[in-house]
């Protein structure tokens, strides 16, 4: 039986990309690191709300304090899994194997590390994964917002289309 060349090298390519991001996820923020020596910051995290009356979105917070559930590590946001997606409205649980993130049970690409049992997820990689928008705060890059999906579609729907969240969704592709 003959072997198709390309095939297997593409078959090599991707175990190897896999394994690089691995390593480069486990390396680059660690309980050893981060916990220690990553800055605290916060997430805003909007959800619809029909009693907020100036646009119907709300916002919950996630970090900000002593022991807050978000970190700066190495330049990227990480932010406790599980409360991170309590706050989307999701009740998944989120557990961290080999650098990368386990959601539902499901294995992912987002990088992630454990400290003190939980779990902590790249923000802009799991908002990626749940076609949520994160918007840095552009005078903090410890304070960033993320805009799940349902909370965009709301915009949408109710004709709020002209600020920064609905614009940069459109151009990311997010929203049609």
């Amino acid at each position: 039986m003959p072997i198709n060349r390309i095939a297997s090298r593409t078959r090599s390519w991707f175990a190897l990309r896999r394994s690089a991001l691995v390593l480069l996820a486990a390396s680059g923020c660690s309980e050893q690191v981060c916990p220690n020596t990553g800055q605290r910051g916060s997430l805003l995290v909007a959800r619809v709300d029909p009693h907020v009356e100036e646009g119907g979105v709300a916002f919950d917070q996630l970090g900000d304090s002593a022991d807050s559930g978000v970190a700066l590590c190495r330049d990227i946001l990480y932010a406790d899994g599980h409360a991170l997606l309590k706050l989307m409205g999701d009740s998944a649980t989120v557990t961290e194997n080999n650098g990368l993130a386990v959601i539902g049970g499901v294995a992912t690409s987002i990088p992630a590390y454990r400290h003190d049992k939980i779990a902590y997820v790249a923000v802009q990689s799991f908002a990626r994964s749940r076609r949520a928008l994160v918007l840095p705060n552009p005078d903090h890059p410890v304070d960033m917002t993320l805009w799940p999906r349902p909370a965009l579609l709301h915009l949408k729907r109710s004709g709020l289309t002209q600020g920064r969240a609905y614009q940069t969704a459109v151009r990311e592709g997010l929203l049609p």
